[in-house]
């Protein structure tokens, strides 16, 4: 059985700890950072990590490749679709990023960090 094995091999079974302790510290992380961080900080979290994930750069600003539906974005970020839809128009108005339609740009990745209270080592 299992509990057998692991028992045999102790070095394995200090390893299969760690290994679900560091998985469960970033559950808990993103627990945390859905209930007590703002719906526009979590946006702009989102919205920059997809761009480093999906992201092209050109001269008009970073162009995330992947096409998202706003209900696939407030999924993401445990918000409304009409809070999306109000936060990227909000951000658009900004200068901080360009919808057309399904296609998002970033037009002003170092403001955008800010409002993600990230580091600004981009």
């Amino acid at each position: 059985s299992f509990l057998s094995f692991l028992k045999e091999h102790g070095e394995l079974a200090v390893k299969l700890v760690q290994v679900l302790s560091k998985e469960m510290t970033a559950v808990l992380n993103a627990a945390d950072q859905f209930a007590f961080t703002p719906a526009r900080e979590r946006l702009a979290r989102l919205l920059l990590e997809l761009s480093d994930r999906f992201g092209e750069s050109d001269d008009a600003g970073i162009r995330i490749t992947l096409k998202l539906r706003r209900e696939d974005l407030a999924q993401m970020t445990a918000v409304t679709v009409e809070t999306v839809v109000r936060l990227l128009h909000d951000f658009q108005e900004n200068h901080l990023i360009m919808v057309h339609g399904r296609e998002l740009m970033i037009i002003n990745a170092e403001r955008l960090t800010k409002i993600a209270g990230m580091p600004l080592s981009r």
